[in-house]
């Protein structure tokens, strides 16, 4: 039995996973999953819909532990996220919203020492980590880096790839200190703790209120965009709390009080 399944393993190892992950979900939901067919067995469509089923099922089981990983890094700070460092390079000097411009710049910088080998180990291997949230994990090479770039457009690929890209601590110390610049004490470890990240909601508010004076049509999506594209470690509800905060002063702003006076017949002598 152990031969049949070693050489089924060899033959078609993505067949061999799904058929484990097949049987996973099915011990832990019984009578829901029919009795599997083997690999050998499926035809052209079924190996089709077991791809596609296995591939939501792994994103399924991956999504919660790869958040739950960067919500500890951003205040572990073992590894960086490119995305973080990325918004650090774009703010200006003695700003604290971010340029696009600048932004955009860093991204290319970022590419260019993905590309040219800077994030490479003392073994050859990139210790550049794509985690995505749908379940994706790559260690992000320049063979990677060329396909993801040839099937998508720049912006999907800086959004969806480059954005969720993360190396250790001691390469950002590296590639900050290979420029001649410090290293943004945000991102030193704690920086992203409990008592501190209240630190983080001026910006966002200054943020929202940028946003209102720029949109003519202000809503709550499209304050949580602007906002998320100026700071994109920043909680959605987080920037709804500031938009809520910011409206009815908007509102209010300028115009008589409508407050009702309720008046209370004084009691009888």
């Amino acid at each position: 039995m152990a031969d049949d399944n070693s050489s089924t393993r060899q033959a078609d190892p993505l067949g061999h996973l799904i058929m484990r992950a097949w049987k996973w979900r099915a011990a832990q939901t019984p009578g829901e999953f029919p009795e599997p067919v083997p690999p050998e067995q499926w035809t052209t469509w079924q190996r089709e819909r077991m791809t596609d089923w296995y591939r939501d099922e792994r994103r399924k089981r991956w999504a919660p532990c790869i958040e739950r990983w960067e919500e500890y890094q951003l205040d572990a700070r073992r590894w960086i996220r490119l995305s973080n460092i990325a918004e650090e390079l774009s703010r200006p000097p003695g700003d604290a919203l971010p340029d696009d411009n600048r932004r955009g710049r860093a991204y290319v910088e970022l590419l260019n020492a993905l590309d040219g080998g800077e994030f490479q180990r003392a073994d050859g291997r990139s210790g550049a980590l794509l985690l995505h949230r749908f379940g994706a994990m790559l260690r992000m090479n320049s063979d990677a880096l060329r396909r993801m770039r040839e099937t998508h457009s720049h912006q999907t690929f800086v959004d969806e790839y480059l954005g969720h890209t993360w190396i250790p601590v001691a390469m950002a110390h590296a590639f900050f200190a290979q420029r001649g610049q410090k290293f943004p004490p945000l991102l030193e470890p704690g920086q992203q703790s409990s008592a501190k990240r209240n630190a983080g909601k001026p910006r966002i508010a200054e943020a929202v209120q940028r946003y209102l004076a720029e949109d003519s049509c202000p809503s709550q999506s499209g304050a949580v965009e602007y906002v998320k594209r100026k700071f994109p470690g920043a909680t959605r509800a987080r920037i709804r709390q500031a938009y809520a905060q910011a409206i009815p002063a908007r509102r209010t702003r300028g115009r008589p009080s409508k407050r009702k006076t309720i008046r209370r017949n004084s009691p009888q002598e």
